[in-house]
């Protein structure tokens, strides 16, 4: 009866870690493959903002991103357009 618990468990995470790999790649290939990324430290390198302000600009949809995991990426192409 363990076992079958186990394997049951086994697989809907599974199935849950499938579903976000195929969410990440979907994500990746409509990026681009040439597109280069900031992440937080980056950014806020670059803009000289806090944590918080950068919660703030992606709440607000000022900044575009994605998330990998835990960590945020933003495209450099959109940073760079700004600059111009």
């Amino acid at each position: 009866m363990d076992d079958e618990l186990f394997l049951q468990k086994n697989g809907e995470a599974f199935k849950e870690m499938k579903l976000l790999l195929l969410e990440l790649q979907k994500t990746l290939l409509l990026l681009g493959e040439n597109q280069k990324f900031y992440d937080n430290a980056d950014l806020k390198s670059l803009l000289n903002v806090s944590d918080r302000t950068l919660y703030r600009m992606r709440k607000m949809n000022k900044i575009p991103f994605f998330k990998v995991g835990n960590k945020y990426y933003y495209p450099k192409q959109f940073f760079n357009q700004m600059a111009l």
